[in-house]
Order: C-alpha cells, then structure tokens, then sequence
C-alpha cells in the first residue's frame, strides 16, 4: 500500500490539503479553518469577555451573536463544518464559565442564544 503524499498549504486563513476524492480519484483541495487562527479567535473572545463581564448581559450575547455569525460567515464552506462546530462549542463553554457563576445558563437564556439556526 502506497502512502498518501498530503502536501499543505495555509492562506486566507485557511489550510488547503492536497487530496483525491475517493470516489472519483480526481485530484481535490480541501480546505479546513488554521488551527492557530481559531485559537487566535477564541483568546481574542475569551479577553473580551473578561471586560464585558459587569456588563449588560443582553448586550455582551449581541456582541458575541455578531462575531460568531461574522467568523461563520468567512469560514463556512464545504467540508469546514467540524472546525465552525467546534469553534461554535469553545464559545458556548467560553461564555458559559462567567456566565454560571453569577445566574444559572436557564435564567440567562444561553440556551438559546447560540442555537445553530440563528447563527448562519
């Protein structure tokens, strides 16, 4: 068995992996959000929050509703949905933590805030 020769390449802030479809055999370029730059994304977030902590909470949800709609929006494209899945999880645990500990997740409405329908 030969091993697959993956060569990458990282631009516009995302990885582009050289690949055939396994179907057809014809040469593909998949493309997955850089790691660093969601770790970048999620600091960034994480940083924010810390000082929008005392804070109106229903304007700090917009605020964080706009940037994942926003990071969406430039990343969403086909075969990238497990990275914005997982990036759309550390913000919900990221928000949660601060949030938890002064009003339970219900009171706030997290639940809701970030449901997959409303973030496209």
């Amino acid at each position: 068995m030969v091993k697959e020769d993956r060569r990458t390449f990282n631009f516009l802030g995302l990885t582009h992996i050289c690949g055939t479809n396994p179907e057809t055999g014809y040469f593909v370029i998949h493309r997955k959000t850089m790691g660093r730059r969601i770790a970048a994304k999620l600091k960034e977030i994480k940083a924010t929050l810390r000082q929008r902590l005392h804070g109106s909470l229903a304007d700090t949800i917009k605020w964080l509703q706009s940037m994942v709609r926003g990071y969406f929006q430039y990343h969403a494209i086909p075969g990238n949905e497990v990275r914005l899945q997982a990036f759309r999880n550390d913000v919900l645990r990221t928000m949660d933590a601060p949030a938890s500990a002064a009003q339970p997740a219900e009171a706030v409405g997290l639940g809701n805030a970030f449901r997959s329908d409303s973030v496209s």
